[in-house]
């Protein structure tokens, strides 16, 4: 959402867009350093990951260091690593329900219509 807005943004913006630029620029870098803290319980060595990373121009472009991102580079439990694949499958398992219920709606309406 962040990079949208700050899509929109141009030289002669409002200050209400600005302000809401800033907005959700600042939430997403407080979730940010929310997420920094937890992962450091669970994944002392990503402390190293986060210095390699720098400074970047914005927390939209900032890696998360999930297990998949870290892979080799730094040692981390396989369950995590487990407990990202079942997030990503049950995230794909519900698009794909999505995806197929709309499918049937527009199916039946097709042959509602006829």
């Amino acid at each position: 959402m962040l990079r949208v807005e700050i899509g929109k943004v141009w030289l002669h913006s409002q200050d209400r867009q600005l302000t809401r630029v800033q907005l959700c620029h600042n939430a997403l870098q407080h979730k940010i350093n929310a997420w920094i803290t937890k992962q450091q319980l669970y994944v002392p060595g990503v402390v190293a990951l986060w210095k390699m990373t720098g400074t970047i121009d914005g927390p939209q472009n900032l890696p998360l260091w999930l297990p998949s991102q870290i892979g080799t580079q730094i040692p981390f439990d396989a369950h995590l690593a487990e407990l990202e694949w079942e997030l990503w499958y049950s995230q794909a398992h519900d698009m794909l329900n999505s995806l197929q219920k709309n499918l049937q709606m527009c199916a039946h309406l097709f042959k509602f219509k006829n």
